[in-house]
């Protein structure tokens, strides 16, 4: 046997089922877009303590 020819049809899903996979994926990019913008946030926040501290330091720098 060197091939084969499947003929199949597939019926389209259900516009009930299309629909709510659609309104599924744009809940996951919103929740995936609030992530990035959390972790952006935290990042800043956290260099922005680290400036601080290095700020002070400098302050108490006896050189």
């Amino acid at each position: 046997m060197k091939s084969i020819h499947v003929h199949e049809q597939v019926p389209a899903l259900p516009a009930a089922f299309s629909d709510r996979l659609d309104e599924t994926v744009h809940h996951f990019q919103d929740q995936f877009d609030k992530g990035r913008k959390l972790i952006s946030s935290i990042r800043t926040s956290v260099e922005k303590m680290f400036q601080e501290e290095k700020d002070i330091a400098s302050i108490f720098d006896l050189r």
